[in-house]
């Protein structure tokens, strides 16, 4: 599916089913077998009596930093069908770096979760998520609680998040990042630091996201002072 999400662009018609099955080295039972899910996902359209489409779609995913939203909330609203290969939360002692966000003493035990993210099967983010494992008296457990910490903070623990506080610089991918989301190891990505806040100003959440900047393209709103 990935291929043919790849090599034909948005509105474009697919070949024919024997010409198509055969570039890419696959069963006409496979092929259609591919072409049903990305109907039923959306992805393309099959005209009656004229052949398949690729679907439209956006070149670029806008990403507004002022919005606290889940990374799949964002590919969701984009018009995107968002997958995520998911690490599953697992307590790891802290470092120094994770140790100081989550104003936490180091080497006690926090969460942590990784997550790769499609959107239309094309990895965009991979994300290291860290939480504490005591956060205003309450215990933190986010096992099975999946992309929207925010509900799980307000809803099932009563602990409504704030703000975040981000920092961002373009870096050269090393061997991993290359092949985590697809990109030529000359390929700028860009990475983001992110603090969130509790309302009481607690820390909650501490992420670090590295983005592919040709998909999801990251958007600043500045306001003037509040006088």
């Amino acid at each position: 599916m990935r291929e043919l999400l790849e090599r034909f662009p948005a509105d474009s018609k697919l070949p024919p089913e024997v010409t198509l099955a055969s570039d890419l080295g696959v069963s006409r039972n496979t092929l259609r077998e591919a072409l049903e899910e990305l109907r039923v996902r959306g992805l393309v359209v099959r005209r009656w009596g004229i052949g398949t489409f690729m679907a439209k779609r956006p070149e670029q995913i806008e990403y507004t930093l002022s919005d606290l939203v889940s990374v799949e909330t964002l590919l969701t609203a984009a018009g995107r069908v968002c997958r995520i290969v998911e690490q599953p939360h697992g307590k790891v002692p802290a470092d120094d770096e994770v140790a100081t966000a989550l104003h936490v003493p180091r080497k006690s035990e926090v969460w942590k979760t990784d997550r790769l993210y499609f959107a239309d099967e094309i990895p965009v983010v991979w994300v290291h998520e860290f939480l504490p494992a005591l956060l205003d008296g309450v215990s933190i457990d986010p096992q099975g609680v999946g992309d929207d910490i925010q509900a799980y903070f307000a809803q099932q623990l009563g602990i409504p998040l704030s703000h975040a506080d981000a920092y961002l610089e373009p870096l050269v991918p090393d061997e991993r990042i290359s092949e985590l989301l697809d990109v030529d190891s000359s390929t700028l990505v860009v990475r983001t630091w992110q603090t969130i806040y509790t309302v009481r100003g607690h820390t909650a959440v501490y992420a670090v996201a590295t983005f592919r900047p040709d998909i999801l393209h990251i958007k600043f709103q500045r306001r003037p002072p509040v006088l």
